[in-house]
C-alpha cells in the first residue's frame, strides 16, 4: 500500500506553522526502514515556505506492506501536522475549520483512495489531498 499527503496552507497572516525549520525546504528522499517482518519506506518528505510567510506547502509518502501499518504512520502524521498549526489569538474562530478538515482526512484513510478538503474564504488555497494506492 502507498498513501501520499499533500498540504498547502495559505495563512493570510492569521495562523503559522510550527516545529519546522522553513530557513531552508527540507527534502528526504527514499528511506526504508525494516522491522523484523514489517517493511516501512518514506518516499519523501518536504516542507517549504513561500514568500510573505503567509503559504506553506507539506508532502510525504509512505509505502508499507503491512496496511495497517502504512495507514497508522499517515494518519500520525496528519494529527502532528495539525498539531502543529498555531492560530492567533484574534482568529480562534477559523479552529473549527482546520479540525473538520483533518479529521475527516484520518477518518477517510482506510475507507476512500482519494480524500479533498480544503479552507475557503481568506484561507483560499488551503488544501489537504491523500491518495491510496495498492502499489
Amino acid at each position: 500500500m502507498k498513501i501520499i499527503i499533500k498540504a498547502e496552507f495559505n495563512t493570510d497572516g492569521d495562523y503559522r506553522i510550527e516545529g519546522y525549520d522553513f530557513s531552508k525546504p527540507k527534502v528526504v528522499e527514499d528511506i526504508d526502514i525494516n522491522l523484523s517482518d514489517r517493511k516501512f519506506k518514506i518516499f519523501t518528505e518536504e516542507y517549504s515556505m513561500h514568500p510573505f510567510d503567509d503559504e506553506y506547502s507539506f508532502g510525504k509518502s509512505f509505502e508499507c506492506e503491512d496496511i495497517s501499518y502504512c495507514q497508522m504512520y499517515a494518519r500520525s502524521y496528519l494529527e502532528e501536522l495539525l498539531c502543529s498549526i498555531k492560530y492567533l489569538s484574534t482568529h480562534y474562530y477559523i479552529m473549527p475549520y482546520f479540525y473538520e478538515m483533518f479529521d475527516n482526512a484520518i477518518k477517510s484513510i482506510g475507507h476512500e483512495n482519494h480524500y479533498y478538503g480544503n479552507v475557503s474564504g481568506n484561507y483560499d488555497g488551503t488544501e489537504l489531498e491523500i491518495w491510496v494506492t495498492d502499489n
